[in-house]
């Protein structure tokens, strides 16, 4: 492990000492001669803080608070200029870890400075085991499918990088353990891994939430009295789950950290640094916003360059039974329970279910049926999910004028059957017309109708369609499946044969 020390004092000679006292033992020494340089020095793990609690213009307590408040876990010993009690025990508790006595000397000092060493090694092999426990969950995401093969050695990839990256997927796919794994692959595994989820933060708070805030102008020449994630994640990595609920001015401010590395904090007026990888995820299109206006198109570009797309469960089915099993044995382990297995009929029901929550509604599928299930056996109905089927046209309709009709408090008079027939009738040519990309000649074939007729509908409902296709003549283009089966002597997609005259 490569042994720091930061040396805070604003006394060049006390570095100078440190120099020469500790190089010799492998450390390498940075000096700041006060706490707004220091900040943006401090590091997660790894380093020794020496601290000089009598700086002008600085109270030692404030100082650890500041430290502490960044990085929870830093190893600080404190350097005091007299042997005042009271003041060194409220220094202890504020978490430093020792209190030594200026003028220093220096082999005590170099006693406690190799017992923190220590005391730092043993956490962040605790730290190293509890991240290699954690990936077993990672299990959920892998399996024998193309597509998360695909994902797996994306991984990879983007580990080896430090460049801003982002991650797509439906909800309950698994983006913030993605982002994880890349996180401790990669060489920022020692750093922090701050996560803000931006659909859970007021949107009035997000700057502070991302950025931090300095309070008020006499503390302008301090870091931020309130810190932020990106302080936080120092010489770590950034999650930003839901990326597009950040307004497009705050954009503009993320935009500009990827870019130079720097921020300024809210109320402030100078810019910090901060070593952090930012890695965004998404359940929405960000193109579709861009061209809405709704994202900006420059943080757009530079996080797809470096995209990772993940499949939904249903677009794996074979690694659902494996997903399943894992959860099983961590659901058994949690819950202390005899040794269960799945039924034909419930791994039959898992593999026909859509499962829109994705691995996050498996996960908890599997872990309240190991709870409600009686014997050993976990029989489809402990799934507590509905099998989907197919269903006819006449059982579509039948369901959803059921649900219709029950929202209507009174039966109109005697016009209910034209208006049912005419929203039918517009939705069905709406629908046709938008698969067919507006080709009216295409829609009408699908439609079984003439193609004058369908005009007249169009005309009629005032359809919408894209006129760049309203003329167009072509056979050739895609035609939907459920729509129309394909013309006599016509394939899937392919330009049917014009007959002769």
């Amino acid at each position: 492990m490569a042994k720091e020390l930061l040396i805070i004092d604003n006394d060049r000679t006390a570095a100078v000492e440190a120099e020469r006292a500790f190089a010799p033992m492998g450390f390498t020494i940075h000096h700041s001669p006060d706490l707004q340089s220091a900040m943006q020095q401090l590091k997660a793990n790894n380093q020794i803080v020496l601290l000089n609690t009598s700086m002008p213009q600085c109270s030692g307590l404030d100082v650890l608070a500041n430290i502490r408040g960044v990085y929870p876990d830093s190893t600080v010993i404190a350097l005091c200029a007299n042997n005042d009690a009271t003041a060194n025990a409220a220094i202890l508790r504020g978490g430093a870890f020792g209190c030594l006595r200026r003028p220093v000397d220096v082999e005590e000092l170099k006693v406690v400075v190799e017992k923190a060493a220590q005391d730092m090694a043993q956490r962040l092999e605790l730290s190293r085991l509890r991240a290699l426990h954690g990936c077993r969950d990672l299990n959920p995401l892998t399996g024998n499918s193309k597509k998360m093969t695909k994902v797996l050695k994306d991984i990879e990839r983007e580990a080896s990088l430090h460049v801003a990256a982002l991650i797509e997927g439906e909800d309950g796919t698994g983006k913030e353990l993605i982002a994880r794994a890349i996180h401790n692959l990669g060489s920022r595994k020692d750093g922090p891994f701050v996560s803000v989820n931006t659909t859970t933060t007021a949107k009035g708070a997000l700057d502070v939430t991302l950025f931090g805030q300095i309070n008020d102008a006499l503390q302008q020449r301090h870091p931020p009295t309130t810190y932020g994630c990106l302080a936080r994640a120092n010489g770590g990595t950034l999650f930003i789950d839901e990326v597009s609920n950040i307004d497009i001015g705050l954009q503009i401010s993320l935009l500009n950290f990827i870019k130079t590395g720097e921020y300024v904090p809210v109320g402030g007026n100078s810019a910090i640094v901060a070593d952090v990888r930012v890695i965004a995820a998404t359940n929405k299109n960000l193109k579709e916003a861009v061209a809405n206006a709704d994202f900006n198109s420059e943080i757009y570009e530079l996080l797809r360059r470096h995209e990772l797309k993940l499949p939904p469960l249903r677009e794996r089915k074979e690694d659902i039974l494996a997903i399943a099993e894992h959860f099983l044995e961590s659901s058994k382990r949690k819950y202390d329970t005899q040794v269960k297995e799945f039924s034909d009929a419930a791994k039959h029901l898992m593999l026909n279910y859509r499962w829109p929550g994705n691995v996050s509604e498996l996960k908890r599928t599997i872990f309240r049926a190991v709870a409600v299930s009686e014997g050993a056996r976990i029989e489809d109905r402990d799934l507590l999910v509905t099998e989907e089927r197919p269903c006819s046209m006449h059982e579509f309709l039948k369901d959803k004028l059921s649900k219709y009709l029950k929202d209507i408090t009174e039966l109109n008079d005697g016009n209910l059957y034209n208006t049912i027939i005419a929203e039918v009738e517009k939705s069905l040519i709406s629908i046709v017309l938008a698969e067919t990309n507006g080709n009216q000649i295409k829609a009408s074939k699908a439609l079984g109708i003439n193609r004058n007729t369908l005009r007249t509908k169009v005309k009629q409902y005032k359809i919408p369609i894209n006129e760049s296709k309203k003329g167009q003549e072509e056979e050739g283009g895609r035609r939907h499946p459920l729509l129309s089966p394909p013309l006599q002597g016509e394939g899937w997609g392919t330009p049917a044969t014009k007959k002769s005259p």
